[in-house]
């Protein structure tokens, strides 16, 4: 869907830790962090132009210096911690920022309504997709070495007398 509708350049995550709670964090492992971080990286091919936890919590250090040692520095240079939502008023355009945090543009319910809208119009590619299989008959058939093809395979370790 994004890549057919989205002129994207980079990402900004935001993380509202406003309503979060201890029990909601533990149901993430550093484990499931990093896999969901691979995911997001990898498959959805996106880059995180910069990701922020807003209206922290004061276990949010621990938890970050436990992610330090699972991400790239690269990336983790790019978390930004933040006691308030202000931040947004200046990386986010006015229109563009919600409704619920002073901006001119559409409520989060109103977005969420959206995006389950596109999620529907959608629905009938995301099925297409998961009927698909890979017809393993028509892949070619291993090579054999012999005398008049040669050697195929990788000759990292080639000793020559």
């Amino acid at each position: 869907m994004r890549l057919r509708e989205d002129c994207l350049i980079g990402d900004i995550l935001v993380f509202d830790m406003n309503n979060a709670a201890m029990d909601d964090l533990l149901k993430f492992t550093p484990l499931h962090l990093k896999k969901t971080l691979t995911v997001y990286k990898n498959i959805f091919c996106l880059r995180a132009k910069r990701v922020l936890f807003l209206n922290s919590i004061r276990y949010l250090d621990n938890i970050l210096a436990i992610l330090k040692h699972l991400i790239k520095p690269k990336i983790f240079q790019r978390i930004e911690v933040h006691q308030d939502s202000e931040v947004l008023k200046e990386i986010f355009p006015p229109d563009q920022l919600p409704k619920d945090y002073g901006g001119n543009g559409p409520s989060l319910e109103e977005l969420n309504d959206g995006l389950r809208e596109k999620f529907d119009e959608y629905q009938n590619r995301f099925d297409q997709l998961d009927q698909l299989r890979v017809d393993e008959s028509l892949r070619p058939e291993k090579l054999n070495n012999d005398e008049v093809l040669g050697f195929h395979g990788n000759f990292k370790k080639l000793n020559v007398d």
